[in-house]
């Protein structure tokens, strides 16, 4: 199993006893989609990211700033530039 690499998301979701499907609703997406971008399997569209940033409160700066990089996995090029390299 992939780590999950939007650690922010991940903590406020553990917080707010919030599980993938329940998170799906609210944006809305389905479970599947939302396990993918958990994992890393696939990016997350940049509409949803200020869908996320709006519900958890989380500003997209946070929501992006501590994704790994993965061979493979791309940053999305809407929210490279608000990335501040480490």
């Amino acid at each position: 199993m992939m780590a999950i690499i939007y650690p922010k998301l991940e903590h406020w979701m553990v917080d707010n006893r919030m599980n993938e499907k329940r998170l799906a609703a609210m944006i809305p997406a389905s479970h599947t989609t939302v396990r993918n971008w958990l994992h890393g399997r696939t990016d997350m569209p940049l509409a949803t990211a200020r869908r996320l940033s709006d519900i958890t409160g989380i500003n997209m700066d946070e929501l992006f700033q501590t994704k790994e990089s993965r061979p493979g996995t791309a940053i999305p090029k809407a929210a490279s530039t608000n990335i501040t390299p480490l």
